[in-house]
């Protein structure tokens, strides 16, 4: 007896394909190394240099990842779009160890470093939300690998910072820096299997078959935050990148320094079960609820 075949398309809608797959286990892997190294960094300079030096690093780090931001994005659109993927992660590894070789002691790397991550991040970010309608099999299967993109970027985001701490109570920063790397050659492996059809990428060009200028997309970006309609989103963004993340980076870890300058790093990891616990209910709680 065959089945009914709205069942069979709704079960198949929920099945996302093993390229698309990749792509969530990649964008993971991605979010996983980068908050990796950056921790390791903020909780080294926190320890070397103090409350005061560390939060003027993180308001360089936060200034030029928000300046570099829609250069990045404007750049990240006009780029081949699996270059840029799987690029960005291979950069971040040569980076890093060219900063760790060429510095003349960690201070300095630590500097370099802080600021480097920043700008590497602005680039990352627009090239992995933009990639899921050039992975997927169907659109019938985007909201789901959406879905969980999503939930493994903050996943890896806020349970990366909670293995940090406890690494870095056995091993020494160099080791963190190693292990960086290391991850970050596992992300570009992981990224070059994932096949993105790049036939519709640039399907938004205007007339003429040209894009336009660098310098005009960079203005008519600018222009757009003007949008009523954007307001809401700006606004949220805003609070959610000014207010509530630093705070979990920067505020968190200075607050339990001084509450216990040995064991600081540990507590403040502790904080990351909550950021890994909610996605996993959010999501749960979608499937629950669903009514199909």
């Amino acid at each position: 007896m065959k089945a009914p075949a709205s069942t069979t398309t709704d079960a198949a809608a929920r099945v996302i394909s093993p390229n698309a797959r990749r792509f969530v286990l990649a964008q993971f892997l991605s979010r996983c190394a980068h908050t990796f190294i950056t921790t390791a960094v903020r909780y080294e300079t926190l320890d070397m240099v103090g409350a005061k030096r560390y939060a003027h690093s993180q308001i360089w780090q936060n200034l030029t990842r928000t300046l570099s931001a829609q250069t990045a994005g404007v750049i990240t659109d006009n780029a081949p779009p699996k270059k840029v993927y799987v690029l960005t992660d291979l950069f971040c590894a040569m980076m890093v160890m060219t900063i760790w070789t060429g510095s003349q002691n960690i201070l300095q790397f630590l500097a370099v470093s802080n600021i480097a991550l920043g700008v590497v991040m602005a680039f990352s970010g627009p090239v992995g939300k933009s990639l899921p309608p050039l992975v997927v099999r169907s659109r019938s299967e985007l909201p789901m690998v959406n879905s969980f993109e999503l939930t493994g970027d903050k996943i890896g985001r806020y349970l990366t910072p909670f293995a940090v701490g406890f690494f870095m109570m056995y091993f020494d920063f160099s080791t963190c820096v190693y292990a960086s790397i290391l991850f970050y050659l596992l992300v570009v492996s992981v990224k070059s299997s994932v096949q993105v059809d790049e036939s519709s990428h640039g399907s938004g060009k205007r007339s003429g078959g040209r894009r336009p200028g660098l310098m005009t997309q960079l203005m008519e970006g600018v222009k757009s935050l003007g949008d009523p309609r954007l307001g809401v989103l700006v606004l949220n963004t805003l609070i959610t990148n000014v207010f509530v993340y630093p705070f979990q980076t920067a505020a968190v870890p200075v607050i339990f320094r001084q509450m216990d300058p040995v064991n600081w790093k540990s507590l403040a990891s502790l904080v990351s079960l909550g950021g890994v616990i909610g996605p996993i209910l959010s999501n749960a709680s979608a499937f629950l609820f669903s009514s199909d």
